[in-house]
């Protein structure tokens, strides 16, 4: 009797020994990985930025982070550290944190229309060139809200990206013939504006 009392006394103490070790392993390893992160201070960061206007991008085959930094108005860098990118080397299907207008924030506008009046956008609906809210980014996602203030007459206007584009060397983004007649800038067919990234549509 004396004899199974001895072993249910070891067996208890031994598995409190290792109940115990357990808790302060864990505890132990929380309190490393919480100043691991503390240290390296990305994730505060990266999240503090987010709730700053951060929006994602989803790469395609074909582009540069280079041209993405281009294209919604950051630098190379910046784009860079955001994402903790060591170089430049992206692949399809990658989804990258972007912020953008920071670097530069008054770009070059244009308008189109007729051309393409009744033709599917690329978020798959039909485009109506007298819709006031259209407009195209090659690389804001569909939905975002942007203001757009001529830099010359300081008349504003908000847009929302719902197609691709511009094409069009050093063009950011293309109105619809509605929104540039709001804009007044038919006739000149491409004005210098200063943008402002609202945030997603309502």
């Amino acid at each position: 009797m004396r004899k199974k009392l001895l072993t249910l006394v070891l067996v208890g103490g031994l598995s409190g020994i290792f109940l115990f070790s357990g808790y302060f392993f864990n505890q132990e390893t929380a309190v490393v990985a919480g100043e691991n992160i503390a240290d390296t201070k990305v994730l505060d960061e990266n999240l503090a930025k987010i709730e700053q206007g951060t929006i994602e991008i989803v790469v395609r085959k074909g582009w540069t982070l280079e041209e993405i930094a281009q294209g919604v108005g950051m630098k190379l860098k910046e784009l860079m550290r955001l994402n903790d990118l060591r170089d430049d080397n992206i692949y399809p299907g990658q989804v990258l944190f972007a912020m953008p207008y920071t670097a530069f924030d008054k770009v070059l506008i244009s308008w189109y229309g007729p051309g393409f009046h009744g033709k599917r956008m690329a978020n798959g609906e039909i485009f109506n060139m007298y819709d006031a809210t259209i407009c195209a980014h090659k690389w804001l996602p569909f939905g975002t809200r942007v203001r757009l203030i001529r830099m010359d007459t300081e008349e504003s206007i908000e847009v929302v990206v719902q197609d691709r584009g511009p094409y069009v060397a050093n063009r950011h983004f293309d109105l619809s013939y509605g929104a540039a007649r709001l804009l007044n800038m038919v006739e000149k067919g491409v004005v210098l504006c200063k943008v402002e990234v609202i945030g997603p549509s309502r």
